[in-house]
């Protein structure tokens, strides 16, 4: 694998990484600790290469080191790898050599995982139907409802995504993100959990946490109120993982939760939802923005695939 490598790159990223380890204090860095059977290792500050190297994922790592496992004075950033399915014999290196073994880890990952994740600008159409209904325009990259139409759709299904867009209601007004819905239901949010989009100050809903802007719909509250006033643009981050599910809002992590986990069940059962077993348990899914009778606009809607 390492020999399809452009020497020349492989040479610049080991005299940065040299660089890197030969000017640092030893004492003043983190130490990074490699277990070997298997190696898998976390590091916390590569910030050169973070955007594109960060989760990086390699498959079947084994190290045969005649030296302690023990590497220091490399500062690394923004990476997650999860090592598994390559073979390197290192049994001649010292410990003077090792943090060019992490070049070489470094770059493979960098190799297999580098460049942009793909993003996704998605169309919609109404739920159950084939367009986008008269209630719903766009104007000037603006996704605008006004009155009627219901709730639309993604045209495309999703299992675990990242999805950024920028909200902003009338004064009272509410709306909502939901995902992995299913058209087997008569609602969207019969099926789907949902970010709620909402006027803390003059809606009601807002007098309440866990129907609060922000807030996963009836379940789970936001740590606090960071909403701008009605009539001005909210930045939404909602990144749904697996069973795990962040909503963000104006940069700030307002929870976190775990679908299908017996807290889930719980919530659910203890809520508005307790007849609706199968609440928030689908894999995939339509995004939907829903249609609560009030005036709302979403533009930069992008939706990044997770794979």
């Amino acid at each position: 694998m390492l020999t399809s490598v452009s020497n020349e790159v492989l040479t610049n990223l080991v005299r940065e990484l040299n660089a890197i380890a030969q000017n640092c204090p030893e004492k003043e860095l983190n130490c990074l600790s490699v277990s070997l059977s298997p190696l898998s290792f976390v590091a916390n500050s590569f910030a050169t290469h973070a955007e594109c190297m960060n989760e990086a994922v390699m498959s079947s790592i084994n190290l045969t080191f005649s030296a302690k496992s023990t590497i220091s004075c490399v500062k690394l950033g923004k990476l997650d790898l999860k090592l598994s399915a390559m073979h390197l014999s290192l049994s001649s290196w010292y410990p003077s050599h090792m943090h060019k073994i992490i070049v070489l880890l470094l770059f493979v990952s960098f190799c297999s995982a580098c460049g942009p994740r793909k993003t996704v600008d998605p169309e919609w159409r109404g739920y159950k139907k084939d367009s986008l209904p008269a209630g719903w325009q766009w104007e000037d990259g603006v996704l605008t409802h006004t009155k009627g139409g219901g709730d639309i759709i993604t045209h495309e299904q999703y299992d675990d995504f990242i999805l950024e867009l920028d909200w902003k209601v009338a004064p009272g007004g509410n709306s909502g993100i939901f995902f992995r819905v299913s058209e087997d239901h008569d609602y969207v949010w019969l099926g789907g959990p949902e970010m709620q989009v909402l006027d803390n100050v003059a809606h009601a809903n807002g007098l309440n946490p866990k129907t609060s802007a922000g807030s996963n719909y009836a379940l789970h509250a936001p740590i606090k109120d960071v909403t701008k006033p009605a009539g001005e643009w909210n930045h939404v981050k909602l990144v749904v993982d697996g069973a795990h599910v962040e909503h963000w809002l104006n940069g700030t992590k307002l929870l976190e939760y775990e679908l299908w986990s017996d807290d889930w069940k719980r919530r659910v059962a203890e809520s508005k939802f307790k007849d609706m077993p199968l609440y928030g348990m689908a894999k995939t899914g339509h995004i939907a923005l829903q249609d609560h009778g009030d005036v709302v606009s979403y533009r930069n809607i992008v939706i990044t695939p997770l794979d």
